[in-house]
């Protein structure tokens, strides 16, 4: 039984990591073909916050300094990704409301990576509170 919980526990940190360093290249990815010259504080909020996700996930040992970041992560890049949403179909007369812009950008896979990312990091937590204390790292 140790056994399977090491390995859940594992698969887990396996998970959170894939999803953090997606989320990462995808800031990345953002910062190469983005405009920076209208809302320049959000746009580089748009790029920086899901580019750090996995330096959090490397760097940080204890629990809730991580899971307090991705947390944070999350809602700063879900809140510009949503706002630059609504200028973008603003701007372009496609928009049917804020409500409908919100959903449409919470269905997007990339917040869906930085919601799985705090999933899979709060489920490894709780798989290591049950994992003998010898085999936990310090």
């Amino acid at each position: 039984m140790k056994k399977l919980q090491e390995f859940a526990w594992l698969i887990c940190r396996a998970c959170a990591g894939i999803l953090c360093m997606m989320l990462s290249f995808r800031g990345l990815y953002s910062a190469w073909g983005v405009d920076f010259r209208f809302s320049t504080l959000l746009t580089i909020s748009y790029c920086i916050a899901p580019g750090i996700s996995i330096f959090v996930f490397l760097f940080t040992r204890r629990f809730s300094v991580e899971f307090t970041l991705h947390c944070l992560i999350a809602v700063v890049y879900t809140t510009c990704f949503t706002a630059l949403n609504w200028r973008t179909c603003s701007a372009n007369a496609y928009c049917e409301s804020m409500t409908a812009t919100t959903f449409m950008t919470l269905r997007h896979e990339s917040v869906l990576w930085a919601l799985g990312a705090i999933f899979f990091t709060a489920l490894s937590h709780l798989l290591d509170g049950k994992r003998p204390s010898s085999a936990r790292k310090p």
